[in-house]
């Protein structure tokens, strides 16, 4: 067993399949299965989004869920995981991804 293989075992597989793993006989390298598990891994954390939500007073908030609109408040989880709710009246946007400015504002937890 190689040292490659006590690296990287999920990639095991890529040496084996001569289609993709071996160019004229030779073994991968080293660079082209970190760039192949740089790259995998950049694609599955695209699929974490965050929610920036500005109330009507200005402040914002990151959710860390999709809002979820129930009964007149979105349910949320913010930041630091809690469950966080606000009422509907009170959010002016709910924008996916951004950044949130400075704010001391922090919402009340779920029932």
């Amino acid at each position: 067993m190689g040292e490659s293989s006590l690296i990287f075992p999920a990639l095991n597989w890529v040496e084996g399949w001569m289609g993709f793993g071996h160019a004229d006989g030779k073994p991968i390298s080293q660079m082209k299965k970190t760039l192949i598990l740089l790259m995998a891994t950049l694609a599955l954390s695209g699929c974490a989004s965050r929610y920036v939500i500005t109330m009507s007073n200005g402040n914002q908030v990151t959710a860390t869920t999709k809002p979820r609109l129930d009964r007149g408040y979105y349910f949320f989880k913010d930041a630091q995981g809690r469950n966080a709710y606000v009422p509907v009246g009170r959010v002016r946007e709910i924008a996916r991804g951004g950044t949130v400015r400075e704010s001391n504002f922090s919402v009340p937890p779920a029932r």
